[in-house]
């Protein structure tokens, strides 16, 4: 019995790279049947336990904020005038 991705769907590119970053100091030292049994119990594990699929999502999230655009900073007061801070 082999588990598989639930879908035919390529996998998340989060939930790949964390495969693969997983896998990556066992490349060459276990068997191939060995490392395709890790990576299907890391696929299982990534995208049906609830909290690793919690997880993921928060890196997707961590992934998505590190993009570039406009975000209001923590603790930065917003102005109900439009003036700018720090002006008299």
């Amino acid at each position: 019995m082999s588990p598989t991705h639930p879908t035919d769907e390529p996998l998340d590119p989060i939930v790949e790279a964390t495969i693969q970053r997983a896998m990556r100091p066992y490349l060459g030292v276990l068997p191939p049947a060995a490392l395709q049994t890790m990576r299907d119990t890391l696929v299982e594990a990534l995208t049906m336990h609830p909290v690793a699929v919690e997880a993921v999502d928060a890196l997707r999230k961590r992934a998505a904020a590190d993009g570039s655009g406009t975000r209001v900073r923590d603790g930065a007061l917003e102005q109900e005038d439009g003036g700018e801070k720090g002006v008299a």
